[in-house]
C-alpha cells in the first residue's frame, strides 16, 4: 500500500507540473497549514475552473519521534460565491495520505482516504483561508520494531477525525 501512495502522490505532481507547463490557464496554488491526519504541512497544485489538484508533504517533530505526512487530494469548489473570484468558496475534499512515524522504538506506517467539506474564505482575487472537516479512514497499517518492546495495551483508531486549516496563496490569477 505504500508503494500505491507514493505511484499516486508522484502521478499528481507530474500531471499539475504537466499541466502547468503545457500553459492550461488555471493559477499554480500554494498552501501552508496544519492539520490530521496531514500535520503542519506545506502543498502545491493546480487551479482548474472549479477543481483543484494538491500534492503535499507534512513534518511534526518532537522530542522523541519524527512525523511525516505525504498527501494528494482533489477539491472540488461546488457552491456559493466571492466578490473576490470566480471559485465558490464551499467545496468537497477527497484524497489519500501516507503517514510516518518515527519513534526510538518502532517505525509506524499508515495510509488514509480522506474525505472533507470545508469552505474558502477569499480576502483578495489571490489570498484565501480554508477550514475543513470530515474523516480520514485507515487503508493500512504496519509497525516496524527497532527495539523489541512489550505493549501493555493497544488502542486502534480506524477513523480520525479529518479537520485542517490552511493559508492559500494563488499565483497566475
Amino acid at each position: 500500500m505504500r508503494q500505491q501512495v507514493r505511484i499516486t502522490l508522484i502521478s499528481l505532481l507530474c500531471l499539475i507540473v504537466s499541466l502547468k507547463t503545457q500553459g492550461q490557464d488555471g493559477p499554480l496554488i500554494l498552501k501552508t497549514g496544519f492539520g490530521i491526519p496531514e500535520i503542519s504541512n506545506v502543498a502545491v497544485g493546480l487551479q482548474y475552473m472549479q477543481a483543484q489538484f494538491v500534492v503535499g508533504f507534512g513534518y511534526l517533530p518532537l522530542p522523541e519521534d519524527v512525523i511525516t505526512a505525504r498527501f494528494a487530494d482533489i477539491y472540488l469548489h461546488l457552491l456559493g460565491s466571492s466578490r473576490f473570484t470566480s471559485i465558490h468558496p464551499w467545496y468537497l475534499r477527497a484524497g489519500i495520505s501516507g503517514f510516518r512515524e518515527k519513534t526510538p522504538r518502532w517505525i509506524d506506517r499508515f495510509s488514509y482516504l480522506n474525505l472533507r467539506m470545508g469552505r474558502s474564505f477569499h480576502l483578495n482575487k489571490q489570498l484565501a483561508i480554508e477550514f475543513d472537516l470530515g474523516a480520514a479512514f485507515e487503508l493500512s497499517y504496519s509497525r516496524e520494531e527497532i527495539v523489541p518492546t512489550t505493549r501493555w495495551f493497544s488502542i486502534d483508531f480506524p477513523v480520525l477525525p479529518g479537520i485542517g486549516t490552511r493559508l492559500v496563496y494563488r499565483i497566475g490569477l
